[in-house]
């Protein structure tokens, strides 16, 4: 399964919300009156919870599609409040299919059983 996730640069293993910049984007959020990111559920909640391969391991937080990734930051610039420091970045990964929780929302994986693909580009992501 192809896997997206927002990560610092230096440090895959922190996303989004454990750097920071979830917040700026939930600001921007705010100041538009649109969806606040804050308001998806956690991982916990929204994937399953009895996958042996992700149940009690450290686990990390990505998308299936960069689609998915634009109804969580809504609008352009909520996504550009992600990048304003530039040291966000979004990686694609394969990681095998079993080896995945798939969430309403969101996917739960292991850094370890993924293989890095490539960083998004700009355009992708915007």
């Amino acid at each position: 399964m192809r896997v997206y996730r927002l990560a610092l640069r230096n440090n895959p293993t922190v996303g989004c919300f454990a750097s920071g910049h979830a917040r700026q984007a939930s600001d921007v959020a705010h100041a538009e009156g649109v969806f606040d990111p804050y308001q998806h559920p956690n991982d916990a909640l929204d994937c399953r919870t009895d996958n042996a391969y992700t149940n009690g391991r450290r686990t990390v937080c990505g998308f299936q599609s960069l689609e998915v990734y634009r109804i969580w930051f809504v609008t352009p610039t909520v996504r550009a409040a992600l990048f304003k420091d530039g040291d966000l970045v979004m990686r694609l990964y394969e990681v095998p299919d079993h080896l995945v929780d798939v969430g309403m929302v969101q996917v739960r994986f292991n850094l370890d059983d993924a293989v890095l693909i490539r960083e998004a580009t700009p355009e992708e992501i915007a």
